[in-house]
C-alpha cells in the first residue's frame, strides 16, 4: 500500500512539472530511502553537501580527493580550518562511513563539520578550533560498498553489505574486503 501512494505521489509530481514547465535543480534531486532509515542520505547527496560546504564557506573548508575506491570512485577529504596542510598545527582525522550500512556515522561526521562552519565567529571555542587545528573529515571512506548498502534500502532490505567490491579471494566475486577490520598499524595477531 505504502509503495503505491509512493507512485502516485511521484506520478502527480512529474505530471505538475511537466505542466509548469519546472526543471528541478540538481541540488533538490534525493533519494528518500524508506522508512525507517528516511532520516539518512544517499551518498550522491552527502557529496553535493560536501562541495556545497567549501563554495559556502571557502576560507574554511576544501574538499581533496585522497585516494579512489576498488571501483574508481573518489574518496574525499573535508578539511576544515584556517591555513589546512601547513605542518605546524595539530590535526585531527575523522574517517566514517568504512562500513558500508554504518549509516548513522556518516551523517554524524556530516553534521559535526556544518556544526563548526556555521558556528565559525559565532562560538569562541569553535573559532579558535578552526584558527589553531587541522581538521580532516573522511565521512564517506566506502563509497562503492556505500551503494550497495544504498541498493538493499531502495528494496525494501536492512543493508547488510558492511565491505567494500574487491573480491578478494572468493570465488563468487561477492567476497569484499572488510575495511574497518584492515587497518595494518598495531593490530596484534589474535591467537
Amino acid at each position: 500500500m505504502k509503495f503505491c501512494l509512493r507512485s502516485i505521489r511521484f506520478l502527480l509530481i512529474a505530471v505538475l512539472i511537466s505542466f509548469i514547465g519546472i526543471t528541478p535543480a540538481a541540488s533538490q534531486k534525493s533519494v528518500h530511502f524508506p522508512d525507517p532509515y528516511e532520516c539518512y542520505q544517499s551518498v550522491e547527496i552527502i557529496q553535493n553537501r560536501l562541495s556545497e560546504l567549501v563554495s559556502l564557506y571557502p576560507d574554511l573548508a576544501h574538499l581533496k580527493t585522497i585516494g579512489l575506491s576498488y571501483e574508481e570512485r573518489p574518496i574525499q577529504a573535508l578539511q576544515l580550518g584556517r591555513e589546512v596542510e601547513t605542518n605546524s598545527k595539530p590535526k585531527l582525522v575523522l574517517i566514517s562511513g568504512l562500513k558500508a550500512n554504518a549509516l548513522a556515522p556518516v551523517e554524524l561526521n556530516l553534521q559535526f563539520a556544518e556544526h563548526l562552519l556555521n558556528s565559525y565567529g559565532q562560538d569562541a571555542n569553535i573559532t579558535w578550533l578552526l584558527n589553531q587545528t587541522e581538521i580532516h573529515l573522511i565521512v564517506v571512506a566506502n563509497p562503492d560498498g556505500r551503494l550497495i548498502a544504498e541498493q538493499e534500502l531502495m528494496t525494501d532490505n536492512v543493508p547488510v553489505w558492511t565491505k567494500n567490491r574487491n573480491p578478494y579471494n572468493c570465488a563468487t566475486g561477492n567476497g569484499g574486503v572488510a575495511l574497518d577490520l584492515n587497518f595494518s598499524y598495531e593490530w596484534a595477531a589474535v591467537n
